[in-house]
């Protein structure tokens, strides 16, 4: 399971390593196993069947980085996340 993005690509949010604006889908870099996917107003976030959190776009940049998970207890693997408007 992978992730592709289209439409605007400033502030990195089509996580395909660039700031250019896409009409068609692009692959986002360096994502794959992925569990869910989620966006906000200017970013994207996705967990994988690991438990990881990758976020790209806005304050994260054009491709994903790895999160960390905030509030979750050691061992527990994150399964689906939600974005807000400019939040997740």
């Amino acid at each position: 399971r992978t992730a592709a993005c289209w439409g605007s690509g400033a502030n990195g949010r089509l996580g395909n390593g660039s700031n250019n604006s896409s009409l068609v889908p692009t692959a986002v870099l360096q994502l794959g196993n992925l569990s869910s996917i989620t966006v906000g107003s200017r970013h994207s976030c996705a967990s994988t069947l690991m438990g990881a959190v990758h976020c790209w776009g806005f304050s994260f940049g054009s491709t994903p980085v790895e999160i960390g998970s905030f509030g979750v207890a050691p061992g527990t693997a994150i399964v689906s996340v939600r974005a807000g408007s400019f939040h997740t």
